[in-house]
Formats: structure tokens, sequence, C-alpha cells
């Protein structure tokens, strides 16, 4: 190519076991008769709330003008999920917006998704993910746009876009950012939490929006030379950096891609990434996290 808190862990475990279709007692089984495969990770990991129905609303609609053929068609506390989803029944489809809210797609492109908010006085951060069924269905522009837009409206302070590879595996579950769904280890499961980045940060993904505690940890003027194929400054001061020209370089390239992902750690501060030889317990450069006002 010629490109060179203390909950956090059952909170993960339980979020696994409710996204993925499938009710508590079927995990660690495999249903062959649908594609289990989640092949795109979407997420962004905000300071806000996110527990008011405007934001619910201000969310839904970011999603409805940037990826519109992504909507969910399903919504639900549970699954699974039984309830009609549309933009037109919003109202409806809001009544239960607390705590948790979980989405997916059932018709073509296939996807699921979930939004976590703060709780009471928990200084977490408030989740936005969605994960598309089959790498064949990624829209490259609405969902690189979508990341961008909701990572500028929802102050996000870490927004990624990326595939797991085999070879990233190891280092996903040492840090406990990667699981397996499924005893047979062919489901993965990406989710970052607040817990995470007060320890280190998991990787640099394939697109990674660095919102101000990065920005103000590595500095604007170095997260904007870092050697990537596109860095943009969002209209909030968050830069985006996204690491080759397209999400399938990832397998398709494997090694350039993982050339050009090192240079990058390299080129910010290695020591603020987590690193298989240093482990969990070594002393990793974080920023201070800043939080809104508790709504209710």
């Amino acid at each position: 190519m010629s490109w060179p808190d203390s909950t956090e862990g059952s909170l993960a475990t339980w979020i696994a076991t409710y996204i993925v279709g499938a009710e508590p007692t079927q995990i660690g089984t495999t249903d062959k008769s649908t594609d289990s495969m989640t092949d795109v990770f979407f997420q962004i990991l905000s300071p806000l709330p996110l527990n008011r129905h405007q934001d619910a609303r201000r969310l839904f609609q970011l999603w409805a003008d940037n990826a519109s053929h992504f909507l969910p068609d399903r919504w639900g506390l549970y699954e699974p999920l039984r309830h009609h989803f549309s933009l037109s029944a919003l109202d409806e489809a809001l009544r239960t917006w607390e705590l948790s809210y979980f989405v997916k797609r059932t018709a073509a492109p296939k996807l699921s998704g979930s939004i976590f908010m703060q709780y009471g006085p928990h200084r977490d951060h408030a989740t936005w993910t969605i994960r598309l069924r089959n790498i064949k269905d990624f829209d490259q522009s609405a969902f690189c746009h979508l990341l961008e837009c909701a990572a500028d409206k929802f102050s996000a302070d870490l927004g990624f876009i990326h595939r797991i590879t085999d070879a990233e595996i190891p280092k996903g579950r040492a840090n406990d950012t990667v699981s397996f769904l499924d005893r047979a280890h062919t489901e993965k499961h990406l989710y970052v939490v607040t817990h995470d980045l007060r320890k280190f940060l998991p990787d640099i993904y394939w697109m990674t929006v660095f919102g101000r505690p990065y920005v103000e940890l590595f500095s604007r003027e170095r997260l904007l030379s870092c050697p990537a194929y596109r860095v943009k400054e969002l209209e909030n001061g968050s830069i985006v950096v996204q690491l080759t020209p397209d999400l399938k370089d990832i397998a398709t390239e494997e090694a350039a891609f993982e050339r050009v992902r090192q240079d990058a750690r390299n080129h910010l501060d290695n020591d603020a990434f987590f690193d298989l030889a240093k482990g969990m317990d070594h002393r990793y450069r974080v920023p201070e996290f800043m939080w809104g006002p508790i709504l209710h």
C-alpha cells in the first residue's frame, strides 16, 4: 500500500449479556441459524448524563440525519426486543428512557445498539454503541460522519470505529475491552468503559475521536501532527485521527495497519496506551475527566 467505579466490570458483563439478542441463559451457546458475527464497532463515551428525553431525541435525530438507512426498528430494556421503533412514534419509544436502552435492526443491514446513561451521583461516562453485523454493510462515509457529529454534539471524551482482528485479541482480553459472547469464540465484543480510561487508553482505533481531556493530555499540536491518513479538528476542539483510508485495511493489510497504529502510539505517547509488556498495574499517563452537572 502507499501509506506506511467498582461496578464497571460487572456492568460490562451485563451489557455483553443483553445486547446480542440472547437471554442470559443462552450466552455461551451459538445459534447457527443466524449470523452471529459482529464486524464493526462504533462507540462514544460522553461526560454528559444523556438521561433526558431531549438527549434521546437529539441522539436519534443525529442517527437519522447521518445514517438513516441504519436506524433501528426494535427497542426495549432487555432481550428479546419486542417494541417497534420509528421516529414517528418516538414519544412512545422513549417512555422508559432511563439508565439503559437497547435497540436493534432486524431488517438488513442488521445491527444492535445500546445507550447507557449516567445514574445518580456516579461519575462515569454515558455510552452510545452500535454494532454492525456484517462489514459488507458498512457505509464508511455515513458512520464516520455520524461519529464526528455525535462526538461534537455530546462532547465525547473518546469515540471510535473499529474491527477486531485475531492478532489483537490477546491485548484486548488482557485489558478487559475485548470479550467473546459464545463458547466457540466466534462472536467478538469490544466495549470501553470509564474504569478502563482511568487506568489507560486501551488502544488507538481505526478511527478515534480524542475529546478535550486527551487534547489536554497529548496537546493539540501533537494530535494534529499525528502520522495518519486523516486528521481533523472538530468544531468543539476534539480531534479525529483516522489511521488508514479504509476500515477493511485492518484485516486486508494487517501488518501495514499495525505499523501505522504503532507509529501513532509512539508519536502521541506510548505510555498512555495499554501495553501487554507493562501490564495492568503499570502507572500509565491518563487525563483528568470533567463531568457535567447531575441531571434528573
